[in-house]
């Protein structure tokens, strides 16, 4: 057991010193068309909460079917010249970025999530056909779903080896449950 218990801690420590670079996370919105879900690799901030997004993997998804790939990735501040960088928040307080098929989202495939720029008032989300149609193809509609955080969700994928540590741990447990000697009683 002695040996178990050193290859152990021996693995922990090799997990423990794998650099961590950006986290994973997969976000979902429930629009009134359908559910618009993702990954995205960003760097969490200082808050614990705000998440500056540095790509939009591969696929977003529709409602559970993927669509076409997204390479370009901005805001709709950027699209109309600002310089505000794609930024969301786990609490959905504020989501801001665009995630398209061709630079500035025009035109083409893509889903918009903007705090402010479009409609100048409130946060809205944007998508293009594939994803529900919320707007048509030309993003000129004057009714885009106004967005709620209420229907936003963020979460962290766990990091492989998050996942090494937990069989680990449950193998751990199972080994001990195994080899666990139970008291027979004269009686």
């Amino acid at each position: 057991m002695k040996i178990v218990s050193a290859a152990v801690l021996a693995a922990l420590l090799a997990f423990q010193s794998v650099p961590v670079h950006a986290t994973l996370l997969a976000f979902s919105y429930r629009a009134a068309a359908g559910t618009i879900a993702g990954e995205i690799d960003g760097t969490l901030e200082a808050d614990g909460n705000t998440v500056a997004v540095n790509k939009v993997l591969d696929f977003v998804t529709f409602n559970g079917a993927g669509h076409v790939s997204l390479p370009w990735l901005g805001t709709a501040d950027i699209i109309y010249g600002g310089s505000r960088s794609p930024t969301v928040t786990f609490d959905g307080a504020f989501v801001d970025f665009a995630a398209c098929e061709s630079a500035f989202c025009y035109p083409g495939e893509g889903v918009i999530f903007d705090p402010d720029t479009i409609a100048f008032t409130e946060p809205v989300v944007r998508t293009s056909p594939a994803f529900g149609n919320i707007v048509p193809p030309d993003f000129d509609s004057p009714e885009p779903e106004v967005f709620d955080a209420r229907k936003w969700t963020l979460t962290v994928v766990p990091e492989p080896a998050t996942w090494a540590m937990l069989l680990l741990g449950f193998g751990m447990i199972g080994g001990a449950m195994r080899n666990r000697r139970v008291p027979i009683s004269a009686g």
